[in-house]
């Protein structure tokens, strides 16, 4: 029998090895993989320059 450690440690092990698979379930249909929307593009963009400090400006980037 398990104890409460290992009991946890494993479920949590079940559930990172799933992530993938629920992920594509999520992103994909009959193994075809929906499109991105454009707004990601840009707002991916600002943070990379943000983070880059190529963007001089204060910001507040608010996702749906």
């Amino acid at each position: 029998m398990l104890n409460k450690k290992e009991l946890i440690s494993k479920l949590i092990t079940e559930y990172i090895t799933e992530i993938p698979m629920i992920i594509n379930k999520k992103t994909s249909k009959k193994d075809i993989k929906y499109e991105h929307r454009n707004e990601y593009d840009v707002i991916k963009r600002k943070i990379d320059n943000y983070i880059d400090k190529n963007e001089v400006h204060k910001r507040f980037i608010v996702l749906p």
